[in-house]
């Protein structure tokens, strides 16, 4: 097994890809993102780094994606009212840069191209390049995977969503999610 880290650029951010290629490759490559509520998790983990290799030993070339994390500012809502809960230690945070939505499902896409681009060199199938992921890694991998269809050009072979973060029905956009969605949507 071979590892490799480059850097790449999208949607105004730098970010890594760890690259696993197998001793002996089977041909696919995947894509693939951890979870960790958008906000936690990075290249290291056990989701990511432990996923990749175990695919990787059996021949799928892996392009572990640490894309760009959401900022803070949404994690009191997901702790409990009462402040009862688990007694967990603090997930570490990243010091990196943090950027809203689209930037890591512009940066998946970007992760896409790469992979698309690079699999022979990953000893992997152009034409067999998946995307996936675990938790909110499988809500980016759904996200990117909808916009390389409506683009129209490559398309993954396949999408591997590990118990993700799904909605059936996009939910209403109330004030507060629009005044944080403005600067998205200005030109």
């Amino acid at each position: 097994m071979q590892l490799d880290e480059i850097d790449l650029e999208a949607a105004g951010h730098t970010f890594r890809l760890r690259t696993y290629q197998p001793a002996e490759p089977h041909g696919p490559v995947l894509v693939w993102m951890h979870g960790g509520a958008f906000m936690f998790g990075d290249l290291d983990m056990p989701e990511a780094d432990q996923v990749a290799r175990q695919l990787c030993e059996r021949g799928v070339a892996v392009v572990s994606v640490d894309y760009t994390l959401a900022p803070l500012d949404a994690l009191p809502a997901l702790l409990p009212a009462d402040g009862a809960g688990p007694d967990l230690p603090p997930p570490p945070l990243s010091p990196a840069p943090r950027a809203r939505f689209p930037v890591a499902s512009l940066q998946i896409a970007a992760a896409f191209d790469w992979a698309t681009g690079n699999a022979k060199n990953l000893g992997g199938d152009p034409q067999r390049v998946s995307v996936g992921g675990a938790s909110a890694g499988a809500n980016l991998a759904a996200s990117a995977g909808m916009r390389l269809r409506d683009r129209g050009t490559d398309r993954p072979a396949s999408l591997a969503l590990v118990y993700p973060v799904l909605h059936n029905e996009v939910p209403a956009v109330n004030d507060e999610l629009a005044a944080l969605l403005a600067p998205c949507h200005r030109s």
